[in-house]
């Protein structure tokens, strides 16, 4: 796939190589949107672990997410209204 044009790529290919991308850039922080949206089950479970292994001391993730499981495996969860676990 390293081969492929970004506009061949699926949505849910797109997503994980964008995230992928951000979290090869070792950053400080990382904002991340919906980032299991349009994923199978699977998927998500993964980018899910790889977030949480990402936030560690000294590396800060925000996850913004309607994904109850994307929210479970965060350790602290700021309800902007309208959304139930």
């Amino acid at each position: 796939m390293a081969e492929r044009p970004f506009h061949t790529l699926s949505g849910g290919e797109a997503q994980r190589l964008m995230l992928a991308r951000g979290m090869a850039a070792a950053p400080d922080l990382l904002l991340v949107d919906e980032p299991t949206a349009q994923l199978d089950g699977r998927t998500a479970r993964a980018v899910d672990a790889a977030l949480s292994r990402l936030a560690e001391p000294g590396v800060i993730v925000v996850v913004a997410t309607h994904d109850a499981r994307t929210a479970a495996v965060c350790d602290e969860v700021v309800d902007l209204g309208g959304w139930v676990p």
